[in-house]
């Protein structure tokens, strides 16, 4: 007397859940190949606009110096119908030391400036909730 085991267990005809676990499981390898395909797209995506970004800002550079450069010539022209070279230069080169002045006056207070520089209407939130421990009870509504 021996035992004698179900058909499935050999193989030779499948269990009646396995095709559609089999099923289950193709599917669900062709959605994450495919999500993984869209997360590549997305990223490449991400990537040429970035660089498209880049390449228009360094061309808004390179066209933003070189107008400055034809406004300072335009400008030194014009002092020359007026001034002698001499003080041409002078008031030319003196405005361009103030502009850059100016500037690195700017970059400076930005980088040194803290989060305590912000208007205290914003410090206000931060101010209220740090002073307790407890966090406030939240109110049910109605």
């Amino acid at each position: 007397m021996s035992q004698e085991r179900p058909s499935s267990f050999y193989g030779d005809q499948p269990a009646r859940g396995r095709p559609r676990l089999h099923q289950l499981m193709t599917v669900l390898a062709h959605v994450v190949e495919l999500q993984y395909r869209i997360i590549l797209l997305r990223a490449k995506l991400t990537v040429l606009r970035i660089a498209v970004l880049l390449a228009l800002a360094t061309a808004t550079a390179v066209l933003s110096i070189l107008a400055i450069i034809f406004i300072a010539i335009g400008l030194f022209h014009l002092l020359l119908m007026y001034l002698s070279p001499a003080w041409a230069y002078l008031l030319c080169g003196g405005l361009n030391a103030a502009v850059a002045v100016i500037l690195a006056l700017v970059a400076r207070h930005m980088l040194l400036r803290s989060d305590d520089a912000a208007p205290a209407k914003d410090r206000e939130p931060l101010k209220r909730t740090s002073d307790s421990d407890v966090d406030p009870p939240v109110k049910a509504s109605a």
